[in-house]
């Protein structure tokens, strides 16, 4: 370890099981600055949290991680060092006695979500250690946090047929940490020979040649990145052209936009008194009409007083036409009657006449 401890420095470790905080002294003693320990047996948690508390960058972390986010049944086991998700009855053929004490309802997390929520790994974490099972779901939770991985630390069962659970052995690592780049170096058996602790290390020949790989593809990107820069340099030196024309356009338009909001102004207030005088024409309409309806109530009346004052009219001429014929007729009445007396005057005339003479005859022949 001391030596694997050189080629891979820690940049940032994360141990999945960390229990009470019994590797705290050893983490310490490797001049560790950033670590993060995870538990997820509480009262185990803040035995942990007691011991990481005066390590600074360092943080303790309770939750179940697993390989996806969910409920889960957590065994708390007669021997705590197999507390997990396994059942304890399930590793009897490895721990004899091994019982369930209790069962608790946890909700579990990845590994990679913790990893985003702790804002305080100030570098990328390029050592992991899971110290529980099984391993290989823990592992598959890690999303892109593998690809920064430089050493696996992790506990498998080393014999398939002594444990049916999915994900707990050694072989299942092997497939799925070697598609990874990873090989196993080591391995050390615990106390039960079945069970180790196994160490796994990246490739870096392969990952060499990947690099090398992904080198000239980003090289071939990076000459094609640069061609399009060049031309996005051109395009938007000729959009900027454009925007100051389209500026400029802007410009004059906010001027007749501006002109034409004085000329809404003035019309407005021209509708205003538009407005205005069609109201005192309507109330001078609404006057005109009560004064026309008077006029024409005034009108039938005296058309019906002109009609009457026209039969009398026509009654007088009929009376007067009547008083002139009697007139005529009285007149001529009258001349017949001065001819008639102008006739009895000449005849009285005439007589008088007669009467002188007489009186003259008759004194002459009185004589004296």
């Amino acid at each position: 370890m001391d030596h694997l401890r050189v080629i891979y420095p820690i940049e940032a470790l994360v141990h999945v099981g960390a229990g009470n905080g019994y590797i705290v002294s050893s983490y310490a003693e490797w001049g560790i600055s950033c670590a993060l320990l995870i538990e997820a047996e509480e009262a185990l948690y803040k035995q942990l949290a007691s011991a990481v508390e005066k390590q600074p960058g360092w943080i303790a972390h309770n939750a179940l991680i697993s390989d996806q986010v969910g409920d889960k049944t957590f065994f708390l086991a007669s021997n705590p060092n197999e507390n997990g998700v396994i059942p304890p009855e399930n590793l009897s053929n490895l721990w004899r006695n091994l019982k369930t004490k209790e069962k608790l309802q946890l909700d579990s997390t990845t590994l990679e979500s913790v990893i985003n929520s702790q804002n305080t790994l100030a570098v990328s974490v390029n050592w992991g250690v899971i110290d529980c099972l099984p391993a290989l779901q823990i592992i598959q939770g890690t999303g892109k946090l593998i690809e920064s991985l430089d050493v696996i630390i992790t506990r498998a069962i080393l014999k398939e047929d002594r444990c049916t659970e999915i994900g707990a052995t050694k072989n299942e690592l092997d497939v799925f940490l070697g598609a990874q780049g990873f090989h196993c170096i080591a391995l050390e058996e615990e106390r039960q020979p079945a069970i180790a602790s196994l160490l796994y290390i990246r490739d870096w020949k392969n990952k060499y040649r990947g690099c090398n790989v992904q080198l000239e593809a980003a090289s071939g990107e990076k000459a094609k990145l640069v061609e399009s820069r060049d031309q996005y340099a051109k395009l938007a030196a000729e959009r900027q052209v454009q925007m100051e024309q389209l500026t400029h356009l802007q410009e004059e338009e906010t001027k007749k936009y501006q002109g034409l909001q004085q000329q809404l102004i003035v019309l407005g207030k021209l509708k205003d008194e538009a407005v205005k005088q069609s109201e005192d024409l309507r109330v001078q309409l609404e006057a005109a009409s009560g004064e026309k309806a008077k006029l024409v109530e005034s009108r039938d009346q005296y058309a019906k007083l002109a009609a009457e004052r026209q039969s009398e009219i026509s009654a007088l001429k009929v009376k007067v036409q009547e008083g002139s014929d009697r007139i005529s007729s009285s007149e001529l009445q009258i001349t017949e009657q001065k001819q008639s007396l102008k006739l009895m005057n000449d005849e009285i005339l005439r007589a008088e006449a007669q009467i002188d003479l007489i009186k003259d005859l008759l004194l002459r022949e009185q004589g004296p």
